[in-house]
């Protein structure tokens, strides 16, 4: 249905990104405030916009290239809205923490990001896309290589090599593959085209870049060196993308150009190793780590797996809680760096070592904490339970469904054991933080004013509500995507 609404959202937030550059001149907080009512403004727009159905908007046509639209789907809507919501309380939490204090220029690259963000999730054209990732890439490797930490220069060198590379393997890959089909646009898509060895070639590049993105073992090194590095606020809408992007590009080809290519056992076992591997890896390591920062991190790489796992089920159960998994996933990140941020700020220290006795101090932030860890961990009530429980049901069915293939059973048993490592490190750093006595340092400590953790709070509460009402995202996805 042709519907102006989502190239509204995306040009409006491309073309007001400008305007925080002119206004901080006058004033720093005027600017951060004007981010965050964009970003919540277009936020309820893209769920207005949801509510009406799928949409598509043509843009331009191109030879060789074809056609290009921005679109949504069922699937598309989830991630805009997600990044919008996201990137709103990040930024709304960034006003009222750091008292509009953000240095000249952040808010213009953070709502680019964003916008690239937008971009990917609503692209019909695979070079479209590709140029709203790059897009992403230049963004947050400017605002770590000005805003970062003390070794920003290093790390935001490391970042920029390590993505393009990703970017560049993704190119060769959608070349590849549209060469091979005879079209870059998904929507001219009419139904499953044979796999060729240029087919095959094409989807394994794409599969290498996203590995690359999603700082999968063995392409992970780039992830805790940037995430200690970066700014909380990118770092907090990171942890979201990082995984939905890789994850949606992923689902997105796959289904929409050779829906059989997931039925080659040899592409969704390589899938499945690695999600067993970085939920393993990623996990033993953050266990070690005593800054809650990289602990954050590496378990972000550990949960990536968690993703691969979901789309090596090939099945719509599996991609829907690839979805829900992405979303939680975010959620709980995002509060979760937030309050790193927090603590190095209201504490002087992230490091768990350092730390102890908090729950009896900072008591609402505590519990945002808590509740954040317990949704990674896939506990109930909390939304990070559904989206682990069906990723792990539709691989374990397409194990043992079509044809049996015990190899892959065995990875799903495993990979399901491995999970409680996720519990292990997550109740870890609750216990060091939380619990235990309190250091002579921290005395003094307490909660920010309740209006400053508002937006931890509604990220929080949406971990709950969304899970106890799922409808809000199982229709959306169940309407749209077949």
């Amino acid at each position: 249905m042709q519907n102006i609404l989502l190239p509204f959202v995306l040009l409006a937030l491309l073309a007001s990104s400008l305007i925080p550059t002119f206004i901080e001149r006058r004033s720093k907080k005027a600017s951060s405030i004007f981010a965050t009512a964009v970003l919540c403004a277009l936020f309820a727009i893209a769920v207005y916009a949801a509510s009406s159905g799928g949409q598509s908007y043509f843009l331009f046509s191109v030879p060789f290239l074809g056609e290009a639209s921005l679109f949504a789907d069922g699937m598309s809507f989830i991630f805009i809205i997600s990044s919008l919501g996201i990137s709103a309380a990040v930024s709304g939490f960034a006003v009222l923490a750091e008292g509009g204090a953000v240095k000249r220029g952040f808010f213009t690259l953070f709502m680019l990001y964003v916008a690239a963000l937008l971009g990917i999730f609503g692209s019909s054209n695979l070079i479209l896309l590709f140029i709203f990732f790059e897009l992403m890439l230049v963004a947050s490797w400017l605002i770590i290589g000005f805003w970062g930490g003390q070794n920003r220069s290093a790390v935001s060198l490391k970042y920029f090599l390590y993505t393009e590379f990703g970017a560049l393997l993704l190119l060769a890959g959608i070349l590849l593959l549209g060469s091979s089909i005879g079209t870059f646009d998904m929507l001219a898509i009419g139904t499953d085209h044979a796999i060729t060895s240029g087919v095959y070639l094409g989807a394994a590049l794409i599969f290498a870049g996203v590995l690359v993105k999603c700082a999968s073992f063995p392409f992970h090194s780039w992830l805790p060196d940037t995430y200690s590095e970066a700014p909380y606020a990118l770092t907090a809408v990171m942890s979201f993308s990082t995984m939905a992007v890789g994850g949606y590009v992923l689902m997105r080809v796959f289904q929409s150009f050779v829906p059989s290519i997931l039925s080659d056992n040899a592409l969704t076992t390589a899938l499945a190793i690695f999600g067993l591997i970085n939920i393993s890896y990623g996990g033993v390591i953050a266990i070690k780590q005593d800054d809650l920062k990289r602990l954050l991190a590496y378990s972000s790489i550990s949960q990536v797996g968690y993703m691969f796992i979901g789309i090596a089920s090939g099945s719509s159960l599996g991609f829907l809680g690839v979805a829900i998994w992405s979303l939680a996933h975010g959620l709980s990140k995002s509060s979760l760096f937030m309050i790193s941020g927090l603590y190095r700020k209201e504490l002087g220290t992230d490091k768990l070592s350092e730390m102890g006795g908090l729950s009896r101090k900072m008591p609402m932030t505590s519990s945002i904490l808590f509740a954040s860890f317990m949704s990674a961990c896939g506990i109930p009530p909390f939304l990070g339970f559904w989206g682990e429980l069906l990723i792990f049901l539709a691989f374990i069915s397409s194990s043992i469904g079509a044809g049996f293939d015990a190899f892959k059973l065995a990875i799903g048993v495993i990979a399901i054991a491995s999970s409680v490592i996720t519990v292990g490190y997550s109740l870890w750093a609750v216990r060091r933080s939380l619990f235990g006595e309190l250091p002579e340092g921290l005395q003094n400590a307490s909660d920010p004013p309740v209006v400053t953790i508002l937006p931890l709070a509604i990220l929080t509460s949406s971990l709950v509500a969304i899970s106890l009402l799922p409808y809000l995202i199982t229709s959306l996805f169940w309407v749209f995507v077949p």
